[in-house]
This record gives C-alpha cells, structure tokens and sequence, in this order.
C-alpha cells in the first residue's frame, strides 16, 4: 500500500496497530507509530488509543505509559483500555490509580466496561475495600442494575476470602432476582464458588434450582462450579 503511494489515513493506522498487536511485534508496531506521527495521524483519539494499547499488550509499558501520558485528549474507551490493560499486565493498583485520575481529571464518563475493569483490578489484588467503595458509588448512580456490573460485583465478592464479604455475593444475586435479571452462567458460577467457601449447602441448594429452572445446568462453568459447591459443603451425593 504504501510502496503504490496509497497513504494510510486514521482507518488504516487502528487496523496496523490491531496487526502488530496480534504477532506481538512492538517493533513492527513502533515503525507503525513513526509512520502515524510523520503524517499528523497520532493526535487522532482512535489512532493514539490503539498505538497505546497494542504497547500495552505487546509488554512495552514504558512505551505505553508515555504514550497515554502524551494524549491530547482521551475519550471512555482510552481510560478503558489503560485500566483493563493494568488488571491484565497484573498491576490492580495501578489500575486503581487511573480509575481515580479518570474520576477526578477527565470529563469522559465511566461506564459498565470501566467498572468491571476496576471489580477485577480489586478481585485480583485482594482490594476489598476499594471494591466496596465501588458497590457504594455504583448504588449511588444508579449503575447497579446493569448485567455486566452485577456480574462484576458477584464475581468480586465471591473472590472474597471472608465470610461476611462472601455472603455480599448472595446477597447482589438475589438482589438482582428480585429486579428481574436472568441468571446468566457467569453470575451462577461465581455465587456457586461464593457458596463453596462459605460452606453454605442450602444458598447452594437454591441457586442449583435457578440453574436448572434457567437451563444453564449443564453450562460446563456451571456444572465445575455445582461439583465444587456440593463437595465443598460436604454433599458429595448430591
């Protein structure tokens, strides 16, 4: 393309960024870069966001970190892909950090994508109450009903080693049932596990019922999360 003299516009650099990311060749990727500063692409939003995520996923943070620092403006789906990329480079904390930055400096508005990043920075870090302080902001604004952020939440509080923290995830499933929201496979597994370690054989019981009544019984997550759950609790026969 570009030896024919066809030259890449802001489609076309998202799309070579996609490509490096996927052989996993920041090298490519930052030829790719060059290429998208020397023609004026790099202040486009979409394009800057993609360069900066394909450093994230390829292992160039340093690279990355300067790169969002280095954004003229960021949109949702930049602070979507500095936090999720965080929970994935296995850096909760810092994920924390930007959700916070995002709050307090950005106009961009959290959303169900964002929040479910920052359930699994707190999952994975143990952050639990940086987690309930999100449960509370969630409350709050009127984001709780949302599928991804119930699923989120459950996820998290199941994930809790503490009995009373564990109970939380019961205690947003059957929040959820009462609001109408269908059982999904996910949210099932994750209060089955909340049930395993709370030893709890007859929430586990009840949530068996809802599996089958919403025939995702033999989901296979489901199904691990049912075994786990009964033999757990002591109720192999089951």
């Amino acid at each position: 393309m570009h030896q024919e003299c066809i030259q890449p516009n802001d489609f076309t650099f998202p799309c070579l960024f996609k490509a490096a990311t996927s052989l996993h060749s920041p090298i490519l990727g930052q030829q790719f870069h060059g290429l998208a500063i020397k023609l004026f692409f790099i202040d486009d939003v979409f394009v800057a966001c993609s360069a900066f995520d394909m450093y994230s996923k390829t292992g160039f943070l340093c690279e990355a970190s300067k790169m969002f620092d280095e954004m003229s403006y960021r949109n949702i789906a930049t602070w979507n892909a500095c936090i999720s990329n965080a929970v994935l480079n296995a850096n909760p904390r810092e994920a924390i950090r930007k959700f916070v930055q995002l709050l307090r400096d950005s106009e961009a508005a959290p959303n169900s994508i964002t929040f479910c990043a920052f359930l699994n920075a707190c999952s994975d870090g143990a952050l639990l109450v940086q987690g309930q302080q999100l449960h509370g902001y969630l409350i709050k604004g009127g984001h709780e009903a949302d599928i991804s952020v119930l699923n989120g939440l459950i996820d998290f509080y199941g994930k809790c080693q503490q009995n009373d923290i564990g109970e939380k995830a019961c205690e947003v499933f059957l929040q959820a049932r009462r609001a109408g929201v269908e059982p999904s496979d996910f949210m099932v597994s994750s209060v089955l596990s909340a049930c395993a370690g709370l030893a709890t054989l007859e929430a586990g019981r009840v949530v068996h019922g809802l599996a089958v009544k919403a025939c995702i019984e033999e989901n296979i997550f489901v199904g691990s999360a049912l075994v786990d759950m009964y033999g757990k609790c002591g109720s192999i026969e089951d």
